[in-house]
């Protein structure tokens, strides 16, 4: 569905796909739709969607041994970046692939199987957070494939429960903001994706973490789902005048 947020219009696209289309993504021109499901005759992978008549086109198919959960667009909308988990292995790699050549670039690999999908791409297009699993760590990754590792909990802090949860770019691109800390008992923290000691900004939730994590552009306000109060419940907040300032590099 396609809702627009002036007029309240709805309009429905009929998908030749035999699985929702999931994290759909609108290119950088508003024409289409970048999502990950599966055709008609059960082939996984990443399409296209023109966000007029629906018509679906793929971009990359899976073989049987191979899927993708994750997949968005480069800034300029000639490439895509996404993620190929391998059943086998049990691992995974990121990707860029080249929409006018089919030429593809691996950005990373060795990623654990199971969260690679959380992957983010940052406000310039040109880098990727990954969070590699709830108990593993948080890094960057640029689109030439340098890689920084900026958190990895100890094994001390594994045993203890310490964990990462939502994560979210700030709108200058020059901190992520993640949660951190034992499930039922996050705090939100903020780092440098070029490295650096983390920065607490506190609980804003007492007992409850955060979920679906995500900035307003002003970068003052942010938004979450909540949940956990033990009656299968959720909730969605914003929060105001809560995150640090942002800096002006604008020269003014």
């Amino acid at each position: 569905m396609i809702r627009s947020v002036e007029t309240g219009e709805e309009r429905e696209l009929p998908l030749k796909l035999t699985t929702k289309a999931f994290r759909p993504r609108w290119s950088p021109d508003g024409g289409s739709l970048l999502a990950t499901a599966r055709d008609h005759k059960g082939r996984q992978g990443v399409y296209r969607i023109d966000a007029q008549t629906g018509e679906v086109k793929p971009i990359v198919q899976m073989g049987p041994e191979a899927t993708t959960s994750w997949a968005d667009w480069s800034p300029d909308g000639k490439a895509i970046f996404y993620v190929s988990s391998d059943h086998a292995s049990r691992r995974a790699r990121v990707l860029m692939r080249n929409l006018e050549t089919g030429q593809e670039k691996e950005i990373a690999r060795g990623l654990a199987f199971n969260w690679a999908g959380s992957v983010l791409r940052s406000p310039d297009g040109w880098q990727l957070a990954l969070r590699e699993s709830l108990r593993g760590g948080l890094k960057v990754i640029s689109a030439t494939g340098e890689s920084r590792e900026l958190l990895r909990f100890s094994q001390e802090e594994q045993e203890q429960g310490i964990r990462i949860g939502g994560v979210a770019w700030m709108p200058d691109g020059r901190h992520l903001l993640f949660e951190k800390g034992p499930r039922g008992n996050m705090e939100l923290w903020r780092i440098s994706p070029d490295g650096g000691e983390p920065e607490k900004l506190g609980r804003p939730m007492g007992e409850l973490g955060l979920g679906g994590l995500s900035v307003h552009p002003d970068g003052q306000r942010i938004a979450f789902s909540s949940g956990g109060r033990g009656d299968g419940g959720s909730e969605l907040w914003v929060m105001e005048n809560f995150l640090p300032e942002l800096e002006d590099h604008s020269g003014r």
